[in-house]
């Protein structure tokens, strides 16, 4: 009967007879000792994948502040030869990239979060996990700060897509 009902219907509760066990529940595992919420085998790989996902966002941010003293000495030099290249000049480069960086990180969540409603959460986390790995190398790549800041949109838009449809995955299951 509840197969038949329209998801916005409920099937009458059933309570087992006086005396009867109760039904059993699904198998799984205590994720935290302190919840009564059993988890299984795939709601936790999920819960892994996706976690993995948003530290691989988080490292590569991290990462990026790391290094954009040296790499921008390095690339500023080709369009500003023979100069003194100043904190204050790495600083407003840096900030360019990085605006555009946070951007890409926007669109992405908005597009990619999107397409995750028509073409599944599981497909698109792929698809982003690759952008941002495949954008972080090509970073290294970069002859000038417009290369570089066109790599870091790119990597924005990945990690974006990671959020949201890592996000929506967690939450269905």
């Amino acid at each position: 009967m509840a197969s038949l009902l329209h998801h916005s219907q409920q099937a009458p509760a059933t309570t087992p007879p006086p005396g009867s066990a109760s039904p059993a529940h699904p198998p799984g595992r205590k994720f935290f000792v302190w919840t009564d919420q059993d988890i299984t085998g795939d709601q936790f790989r999920i819960l892994l994948v996706t976690w993995a996902s948003w530290t691989l966002g988080a490292m590569d941010a991290l990462i990026y502040s790391l290094v954009l003293t040296p790499a921008l000495k390095d690339l500023l030099q080709t369009t500003h030869p023979g100069e003194t290249i100043s904190t204050g000049l790495i600083g407003w480069y840096g900030g360019v990239i990085f605006s555009t960086f946070l951007t890409g990180w926007a669109v992405g969540g908005v597009f990619l979060g999107s397409l995750a409603d028509y073409f599944g959460r599981r497909r698109i986390l792929m698809l982003s996990i690759a952008l941002v790995a495949g954008s972080t190398g090509l970073a290294a790549l970069s002859q000038s700060w417009w290369h570089l800041a066109c790599v870091r949109f790119v990597t924005g838009v990945g990690i974006g897509g990671l959020w949201a449809a890592g996000a929506a995955l967690v939450a269905e299951v």
